[in-house]
């Protein structure tokens, strides 16, 4: 009985070593591969078709490697893909699954990014209440890392949001963070755009 009981445990010890080889020895290799087409999928991004197949071999090395990371890396560029072709709740499913695990990878930074394109593809689908969500949500993390370049953006997108809802006056008060955000950065692009969000909004209200 104790024969079988340590030739057990040596044939434990033996698939576990030889298992532990095996991840050692492929797994390196593998990862390399995972990177290496990610990086040619950086390249060939504005190429939809050439894009999506890339993103779907990374999805499968992915979850081979269960590795979260470029999980996260496949379905942010997925909802990205699937946003500028207008397929906005294929972007809004993808941007969720990205944001999930952005949260169990603990990478705010990448949250907030999450969150902040989810709630411009909610602007985009006319669902402004989950865009608001989002987009406030993408603010509170920016915030905390203490990115003032990301608010202009997300004031932006939050005025453009009540913009379409026509509540000219909560529309505004977003404008006037955007145009302050930006004045603090100096940055000219966030500058010129609030003042053509102004004009935009007085023109919708017939304020000539």
């Amino acid at each position: 009985m104790l024969r079988l009981i340590t030739l057990t445990v040596f044939s434990m010890l033996f698939f576990t070593a030889c298992t532990q080889e095996d991840i050692y020895t492929h797994d390196p290799a593998k990862l390399e591969t995972l990177k290496s087409i990610h990086q040619t999928y950086l390249n060939h991004y504005d190429e939809p078709a050439v894009a999506f197949e890339l993103l779907e071999k990374i999805k499968v090395l992915a979850i081979e490697l269960d590795n979260k990371e470029y999980l996260a890396k496949y379905y942010a560029n997925h909802a990205y893909l699937n946003r500028t072709a207008n397929q906005y709740g294929e972007a809004i499913k993808s941007n969720k699954l990205a944001l999930a695990l952005y949260e169990q990878l603990n990478d705010p930074l990448r949250q907030a990014k999450a969150a902040s394109n989810l709630g411009n593809v909610y602007r985009l689908a006319d669902k402004p209440t989950e865009a608001i969500h989002y987009l406030e949500h993408a603010r509170e993390l920016y915030m905390q890392l203490d990115q003032p370049q990301k608010l202009p953006g997300i004031y932006d997108n939050i005025s453009l949001v009540y913009m379409g809802l026509q509540q000219f006056d909560k529309a505004e008060h977003y404008v006037s963070k955007s145009l302050e955000a930006g004045i603090a950065l100096e940055s000219t692009y966030w500058i010129s755009n609030a003042y053509i969000n102004y004009g935009e909004m007085y023109f919708r209200q017939q304020r000539f």
